[in-house]
């Protein structure tokens, strides 16, 4: 089964948002590379085209919501998780973290806005949204597409942003950031393996798909309030 990825050095083409590689992506690298040493993962971004270059052969999969797929397209959730607000630690809310009072407190704060082209959803809360841009900058200092650039910019600023809490624990690795809040009454983040029914009969990514499968850490996530610290 393992051939077509091993003897012809495939890569497997993949759209994605760039919070899905610390997700998603980056728990099945170290299993490829002993497994597969000839495979490789090539990621574009997920737009509003992932789905005619899935269908044409372009992409060989997505990693976003299945959220109204049409019927000639297959998928299968890889994890559940909550959105929270994140902080640098040492962040004047730290001591608030996770008490009732922080969600007033954070409206003190400017935040940085993730804008998501393909979405929907509403930006309530600094949830991740649709680029329609106001004129007037009002609580956003920072709108950006990219989810890994923004945590950065938290480092050494007092903003606040919102992601998902799945991205928040496996950055929290290696920056020192604090979750102060949730989101109220934010749908949780349910991103999924998407692909077109072409492909559903290749052995190769058969295989793939069970590899996310078995090293993307599934079932639904509990957010911790307070400093991130590795394994939380």
């Amino acid at each position: 089964m393992l051939s077509g990825l091993t003897q012809a050095a495939r890569n497997a083409r993949i759209a994605c948002l760039d919070n899905a590689l610390a997700m998603v992506v980056e728990p099945v690298l170290a299993a490829m590379a002993e497994i597969a040493p000839g495979a490789g993962i090539a990621i574009r971004t997920h737009d509003e085209g992932t789905l005619a270059a899935l269908r044409s052969g372009e992409l060989d999969f997505g990693i976003f919501p299945a959220v109204n797929l049409p019927s000639d397209f297959e998928s299968t959730t890889l994890l559940e998780t909550s959105y929270v607000q994140i902080v640098r630690a040492g962040h004047p809310l730290e001591a608030l973290a996770g008490r009732p009072e922080a969600l007033e407190a954070l409206k003190d704060f400017r935040r940085i806005q993730i804008v998501v082209h393909p979405d929907t959803d509403p930006t309530a809360g600094g949830m991740p949204g649709p680029a329609k841009i106001p004129l007037s900058a009002g609580e956003t200092i920072l709108w950006t597409e990219s989810w890994l650039g923004a945590v950065t910019l938290l480092e050494r600023s007092d903003f606040v942003l919102a992601v998902p809490w799945r991205t928040a624990a496996r950055l929290g690795r290696s920056m020192a950031l604090t979750a102060v809040a949730p989101i109220p009454d934010a749908p949780p983040l349910r991103p999924a393996l998407v692909w077109h029914t072409h492909r559903s009969g290749d052995p190769a990514f058969v295989w793939l798909r069970s590899l996310f499968l078995s090293h993307v850490e599934r079932g639904p996530d509990v957010p911790h309030f307070g400093r991130i610290v590795p394994g939380s």
